[in-house]
């Protein structure tokens, strides 16, 4: 019967990323959750500016499609980080 120490190393080393395609995989991945939350944040930003804009500029359609935007970004990203 073998050890139960070595089966459980054994068992981790298969588990841990070896491979450099592996290890890629990772950090793209942790990449693409930076690059949406950036995204996420300049639209909200963007959003907001928009709706100041149309909102000082007397400009109603402006201020009520940015505050929708707005809010269904907000929706987005909270549920992205969420995730």
């Amino acid at each position: 019967m073998p050890d139960d120490r070595r089966v459980l190393r054994d068992l981790e080393a298969d588990l841990r990323p070896n491979s450099f395609t592996t290890r890629a995989f990772a950090v793209r991945a942790a990449a693409e959750r930076v690059s949406w939350r950036a995204v996420l944040v300049f639209a909200e930003v963007t959003a907001a500016l928009a709706f100041v804009t149309g909102v000082f500029g007397a400009d109603g359609g402006l201020a009520f499609g940015s505050f929708l935007a707005g809010c269904a970004l907000g929706f987005l990203h909270t549920a992205r980080l969420a995730r």
